[in-house]
């Protein structure tokens, strides 16, 4: 295979590419939900972790070198894509850092309205069973002394002693509530870091390809005769 078959069939495959990845972001930018921060991280780490399709795309449509002067004035036209795409993933950046900051705060807002709903319904279970009658906490007791579970004898060890179990348990759903939150506020910033990398990186590689393609952009000013 000669070096122009080589150069038109990698360029081809690099159009295909390039098609895919419009077809993609269409699909990306009708999905996402601007007003959802946790949309808006999604989509954004989306376009991050899929780098590799522009990437290898530019690099199969810019490298191989071309003396065809109309497939150049293409290529001209082509190679301010990368530009493109490096100025979205360096502005990828700060979007990440202010959803984050949401995503973090909404979460913080949800652990404190989790554990006030858990107070009140601590509140309402406790305020009811002070109006229990004393023959149904009785009963209760007898019930106790007879699976021997304890040996209570009066009324208000009784109360007692369901007070404490409701406290316990609402105590260790707070706890669940507290382990979810950071589970959740860990995997955000490891998210965050590595797309951060990511993004720079991204950037990064793409003006390297932009200022590679300059090539293409001067050799489109001069017109063969």
């Amino acid at each position: 295979m000669s070096f122009e078959s080589y150069a038109l069939l990698t360029r081809l495959i690099g159009f295909g590419l390039l098609i895919l990845i419009g077809a993609d972001l269409i699909e990306l930018i009708m999905t996402v939900q601007l007003t959802d921060p946790s949309s808006e991280f999604r989509a954004i780490g989306r376009l991050i972790e899929s780098v590799w399709f522009p990437l290898t795309a530019f690099v199969l449509i810019f490298f191989p070198y071309s003396e065809n002067f109309r497939e150049v004035r293409i290529l001209a036209w082509l190679s301010y894509l990368p530009l493109a795409f490096a100025i979205l993933y360096f502005l990828s950046v700060p979007l990440l850092i202010v959803n984050t900051s949401r995503l973090y705060n909404l979460g913080s807002f949800n652990l404190t309205r989790g554990i006030e709903a858990i107070d009140r319904e601590l509140g309402d279970r406790q305020a009811f069973l002070e109006k229990v009658p004393d023959e149904r906490l009785r009963q209760q007791a007898e019930a106790l002394r007879k699976d021997s579970i304890t040996d209570l004898t009066t009324i208000q060890e009784v109360r007692t002693l369901l007070n404490e179990e409701l406290s316990r348990s609402a105590a260790q759903t707070k706890e669940q509530i507290q382990a979810n939150v950071d589970a959740s506020r860990g995997r955000l910033l490891r998210s965050t870091v590595k797309w951060l990398l990511g993004a720079l990186v991204s950037g990064v590689a793409m003006i390297y390809i932009w200022r590679y393609s300059l090539w293409a952009r001067r050799q489109s000013k001069f017109k063969p005769e």
